[in-house]
């Protein structure tokens, strides 16, 4: 498994809708509770505030929220990503603020 060392933080502008994301070191269930409370304060105006996580030796503990995008657009797709990528300890959190033009599932799904 491989562990990120440091904070990350990427910013995308997909038909005029602005994603923020950043991923985090977290090693228990309770600090990624915590980082994401923080998080959806920091961007309360943000359409969306979605997250998944992978905590654990052997990824075991897993978790994900689409947080108001269509059913598995958004949570699912950034969990395939740490789990295609072997992490563990992390959070990513990704913020969007809508921009006016729907992306359509595909669309999210690629955004995400």
């Amino acid at each position: 498994m491989n562990i990120l060392k440091e904070k990350i933080q990427t910013e995308l502008i997909i038909k005029n809708s602005r994603f923020i994301n950043e991923l985090f070191v977290c090693d228990s269930q309770s600090l990624v509770r915590q980082m994401i409370k923080e998080q959806k304060e920091k961007y309360q105006d943000a359409s969306h505030v979605c997250h998944a996580f992978v905590i654990g030796e052997k990824a075991e503990v897993l978790g994900m929220s689409d947080a108001g995008e269509p059913s598995g657009t958004a949570g699912k797709p950034l969990l395939d990503i740490l789990k295609k990528r072997k992490l563990t300890n992390v959070l990513v959190a990704v913020v969007r603020y809508f921009g006016g033009i729907k992306l359509g599932a595909g669309g999210l799904l690629r955004a995400y």
